[in-house]
């Protein structure tokens, strides 16, 4: 008999009826853990450098965190807390993609079930220049700076296939240098999440000598 996914913890009751209908005795039951918790797994888009996300009730291990993107496999770790954030390039709007936590017990590798994450298309958080949190004050083929308003914590910016994890300083500033120069008129993806990892803003600039 197949039932939908349950949590560990979950209280249940099973018994079983007969053909005239009596119902045999209840006997209550817990969900025990078979596997690691299926992975929580904040809103993304297809500028979204990293993959967000934790594992609910995680011991305090590290587990294997594995991403499926069409037919390919990225793997990442998560923290002892159960929070993992896993790079993966070219992501493409309105796809489906698959997350899973993997441990190890007793000498047996156990994978959890996928979580099923929708990729947004950048649009979706993209501002007008006036509105947005994110000022982009000068984009060259070298180096990037700009702040985000109020800003804590990191701005996540993504070129080509590399991404960067840029942490604001004073004031939400931030700067970043390329060791190899860019051309012109490349596309930076600048984006900002809110304080559960979800995506809150995304910007879109292009490089100019």
């Amino acid at each position: 008999m197949d039932i939908p996914v349950q949590k560990t913890g979950t209280k249940m009751k099973i018994y079983a009826v007969d053909y005239v209908g009596v119902v045999s005795l209840v006997n209550d039951v817990k969900v025990v853990a078979g596997a690691p918790e299926q992975p929580v797994v904040r809103k993304i888009s297809d500028a979204s450098p990293y993959i967000l996300g934790y594992i609910p009730k995680a011991p305090k291990i590290k587990h294997q965190i594995k991403i499926k993107v069409g037919n390919k496999y990225y793997y990442g770790k998560s923290d002892k807390k159960g929070k993992f954030a896993v790079k993966v390039p070219n992501l493409e709007p309105s796809k489906t993609i698959k997350v899973y936590a993997i441990d190890v017990k007793k000498g047996k590798k156990r994978t959890s079930y996928a979580a099923n994450v929708y990729v947004h298309s950048y649009l979706k958080f993209q501002k007008s220049d006036k509105n947005a949190k994110i000022k982009v004050e000068k984009i060259t083929d070298s180096y990037i700076k700009g702040k985000v308003k109020k800003g804590k914590g990191y701005v996540y910016i993504k070129v080509q296939n590399k991404s960067y994890k840029v942490k604001l300083k004073s004031k939400g500033k931030f700067k970043l240098k390329f060791k190899k120069k860019l051309k012109n008129g490349t596309s930076v993806y600048f984006t900002i999440v809110d304080k559960k990892n979800n995506v809150s803003e995304t910007v879109c600039k292009k490089v100019t000598k």
